[in-house]
């Protein structure tokens, strides 16, 4: 019996090719190459200390919720699209009950699933803040 027969070499050829494939796909990931949220920070991070509403509040309800709840379009007569619509919401508790998803609320943005762990904590931390015009 030959060690080099045709057989015996694809076998030994595709044996060494998917180690190969094998050993180079196993790595630990650095924290610079791991998945980034939308406003790229790393996913393990949350600065609460930039909880206004003109510097995250806005963005993340305009990016989220005014495609429903905008100046064209009123679902459920909600409005979200200016600090005074905002705040109505803020005050009648809904808001933060529908981005948690929390009994006595529709769960938002419908249909889809719920906003990141931050941005739920920011919205959060803005209302604790006297859900200012800031």
């Amino acid at each position: 019996m030959k060690f080099f027969s045709k057989s015996n070499l694809f076998k030994v050829s595709t044996l060494i090719l998917l180690s190969g494939m094998w050993m180079t796909s196993c790595y630990y990931d650095k924290e610079s190459d791991l998945p980034k949220d939308p406003d790229n920070n790393p996913t393990d991070t949350c600065d609460l200390s930039q909880a206004k509403y003109g510097l995250k509040i806005q963005k993340i309800l305009a990016d989220n919720c005014v495609v429903c709840h905008g100046n064209g379009l009123q679902e459920g007569n909600v409005r979200l699209d200016s600090h005074e619509k905002v705040t109505i919401q803020v005050n009648n508790g809904k808001l933060l009950k529908s981005i948690s998803h929390q009994a006595g609320a529709s769960p938002m943005p419908y249909g889809l699933p719920k906003m990141s762990d931050c941005n739920i904590a920011m919205i959060e931390q803005w209302i604790k803040n006297g859900a200012l015009n800031d």
